[in-house]
């Protein structure tokens, strides 16, 4: 099973057992690139990260500022300037002990075919849910509530422009296709091709 199936599957949990509208796929809206991500009513964020092997997964687990960030809400701070720091300081986006606060998800899921990775592998805060389990979908272990701030406009903003522009290239590029095929069927027929 691809990653792509395993996007299609995870739209389906998503929409179907956690009821969020929108779902989007391979989107940037935390400073990650997100497999999913799906919003509920209430303006909690859902991600699930898409893992179709042992060593995708592993992969994952080298990625320290992230899993930091899902843990704690906050990074530490490097090779940034001075100024910088206090412009941010200034905004309240520093913490006290001189952390970067950084925007999450409320959920975090690892999403993946059956067996290829069990509860016990992954993190105390995330949740696990096998999507090639036949036509349903098997949860493990649900995730851990990581805070309760809702989602922000700009983050809603991100996920509707990302929706909008990957339904304009696909639109756009059917529209190609079809004049491609009727330029074809134009050029045949102009030479008194049988078809």
């Amino acid at each position: 099973m691809d990653e792509w199936e395993m996007q299609n599957r995870g739209y389906g949990f998503l929409t179907l057992y956690k009821n969020c509208h929108p779902v989007a796929p391979n989107i940037y809206v935390y400073d990650w690139e997100s497999d999913l991500i799906g919003v509920v009513k209430s303006g909690y964020v859902h991600e699930i990260e898409i893992k179709i092997s042992k060593s995708d997964f592993k992969a994952d687990a080298k990625k320290k500022e992230k899993h930091e960030v899902l843990q704690t809400g906050s990074h530490e701070i490097k090779n940034v300037r001075s100024w910088l720091v206090d412009h941010w300081r200034s905004q309240g986006r520093i913490t006290d002990d001189g952390r970067m606060i950084a925007r999450r998800p409320n959920y975090f899921w690892y999403g993946c075919p059956e067996g290829l990775i069990e509860a016990e592998d992954v993190p105390p805060y995330s949740g696990l849910v096998h999507l090639g389990t036949g036509n349903y979908p098997k949860v493990l272990k649900p995730p851990k509530l990581l805070h309760k701030n809702h989602i922000i406009p700009l983050e809603m903003d991100s996920i509707m422009r990302s929706m909008s522009f990957k339904y304009w290239q696909v639109r756009l590029k059917e529209t190609q296709e079809n004049e491609e095929d009727r330029r074809i069927l134009d050029y045949l027929l102009e030479d008194e091709w049988v078809i």
